[in-house]
């Protein structure tokens, strides 16, 4: 098995994204969470005033590649409470260094 299908199973066990931007994904992740907890906006409120900040290449797919790598660790028939969302948000972020770590020691996928 080669390293791009290794990691799509690191991706999928952990629930994340393989972005060409994994660090201005995660840079949004964190940004965003500040801005939640500072500013008391919404994730989407947070993650548009997140994009700016940083630093991504593309901000159009690192919006993208946040908005589908949070939906992915949404459990079914979970409230929409701050604390949950920041909860959900922490684990995201989590999850996805991971899997960056995993992307950083071959090749871009």
């Amino acid at each position: 098995m080669g390293y791009p299908a290794t990691l799509r199973r690191v991706a999928k066990r952990h629930n994340g994204v393989i972005t060409s931007d994994p660090d201005g994904l995660l840079a949004a992740l964190n940004i965003a969470k500040r801005l939640m907890v500072e500013e008391k906006l919404s994730f989407l409120q947070a993650l548009d005033k997140a994009l700016p900040r940083a630093g991504a290449v593309d901000e159009e797919r690192t919006w993208w590649s946040a908005y589908k790598a949070v939906a992915r660790h949404i459990p079914n028939g979970s409230d929409a409470s701050s604390e949950s969302v920041l909860a959900i948000l922490a684990d995201t972020i989590r999850d996805q260094g991971t899997i960056n770590r995993a992307q950083q020691k071959g090749i871009r996928a």
